[in-house]
């Protein structure tokens, strides 16, 4: 019988000194966070949260913005650099920031 071969994508955690494992966006957002990186806005007058494309939330996250939302995110801002989540209002923008410990900026027009 041949083996098969199996691919995890993996973060190692130092402080905690443990290997987890996850969807590709949650990893990379991880080791965003560990490097204090993460940020987001939300544009109040339009009700829109706005993520850097590098900085892609969580699967799960993301799920519950487009379930908010009704849509899926779109590219804005110059060069299209921003993810952009309509309809979310700021009370939801604000916990869920908040969970992932990301800081969240008030924005105009973008």
């Amino acid at each position: 019988m041949g083996e098969t071969a199996r691919r995890f994508i993996a973060f190692f955690d130092a402080r905690a000194e443990q290997w987890l494992q996850g969807d590709w966006h949650g990893l990379a957002f991880l080791a965003l966070q560990e490097q204090g990186a993460a940020v987001a806005g939300h544009d109040p007058a339009r009700s829109r949260l706005l993520i850097p494309r590098s900085d892609r939330w969580p699967l799960l996250y993301e799920k519950g913005l487009v379930l908010a939302g009704g849509l899926l995110p779109s590219r804005c801002g110059a060069h299209a650099q921003w993810l952009c989540y309509e309809a979310i209002p700021a009370a939801l923008a604000h916990q869920l920031a908040e969970k992932l410990n990301v800081p969240l900026e008030k924005l105009r027009h973008v």
